[in-house]
C-alpha cells in the first residue's frame, strides 16, 4: 500500500527502452493487491528518449496486478515519449488484472510530443484483463489535458479491452486531442464532457475546489 506520498516537480528520464515508467512507481506485477491512496504528482515530467516505449504515466506507469487507486491526482505534469511509444496516462499507463480507480482527477496533463503514441488516455491509457473480474473506473475527471497520437486516445481513457469492465461519472473538460489520420477517439461509458458551470457547481466527481 502506497498512501499519502506527494511528489513534487519529480523529473525522470531514461534513453533506454522503457517498459513501465511512472512518477511514484514504475511497474508492479504478481499475484498481490496494490492500493494507491491520497498520492499526489505535481509538476512532473517522465521522459523515454528511445522509440517504441510502453507504459508511461505521471503516477503509475505499468500495473500487471490487482490495484486499487483512491483519491489520487495528477497536475501539471509531462510524459515526452518518442516515436510508436504506447500506453500513456495521467493516472496508469498500463492497467491489466482486476483494476478499482475512483475519484481520482487528472489537470494539466500533457503528452504531445509525437503522432505516433497509441493507446493514451487523460486518466488511463490502456485496461486489460487476464480473468473475468471487472475493472471499475469511476468518479474521476480529467481537465485541461493535451494529448497527440495516432490511434486509440481518449479524454479519460485511450482504450478499454475487455467487456467486464464498468464506468460511471468519468467528466472531462477543456482537453486537446489530436489524432492521426484514421486514428480512432476513444469513448467509454459514463465518459462526460462537463462545462465550467459543472464543476464549479461541484457536479463532477470532485469539485475544483478541492483539487486545487
Amino acid at each position: 500500500t502506497v498512501e499519502n506520498v506527494n511528489a513534487v516537480a519529480v523529473n525522470i528520464s531514461t534513453t533506454s527502452l522503457a517498459q513501465g515508467l511512472g512518477g511514484i512507481v514504475g511497474t508492479i506485477s504478481g499475484t498481490e493487491s496494490s492500493k494507491f491512496e491520497e498520492c499526489k504528482v505535481f509538476a512532473g515530467r517522465i521522459s523515454a528518449t528511445s522509440n517504441q516505449n510502453s507504459a508511461l504515466s505521471g503516477l503509475a506507469g505499468k500495473v500487471e496486478s490487482p490495484s486499487v487507486f483512491k483519491k489520487c491526482a495528477v497536475e501539471k505534469s509531462i510524459v515526452a515519449a518518442k516515436n510508436n511509444s504506447q500506453y500513456i496516462g495521467g493516472i496508469a499507463g498500463y492497467l491489466s488484472e482486476t483494476a478499482k480507480v475512483s475519484d481520482c482527477y487528472v489537470q494539466g496533463f500533457q503528452c504531445a510530443d509525437s503522432t505516433s503514441t497509441m493507446y493514451l488516455g487523460g486518466l488511463v491509457g490502456y485496461v486489460t484483463y487476464i480473468t473475468e473480474e471487472p475493472s471499475t473506473i469511476s468518479s474521476c475527471y480529467v481537465k485541461d489535458a493535451n494529448l497527440s497520437g495516432k490511434s486509440y486516445l481518449g479524454n479519460i481513457i485511450g482504450m478499454c479491452e475487455t467487456e467486464y469492465s464498468s464506468y460511471s461519472a468519468l467528466w472531462h473538460l477543456n482537453s486537446t486531442i489530436s489524432l492521426g489520420q484514421g486514428g480512432t477517439l476513444y469513448s467509454g461509458n459514463g465518459d462526460i464532457k462537463g462545462t465550467e458551470e459543472s464543476f464549479v457547481k461541484g457536479e463532477a466527481a470532485w469539485s475544483l475546489n478541492t483539487a486545487n
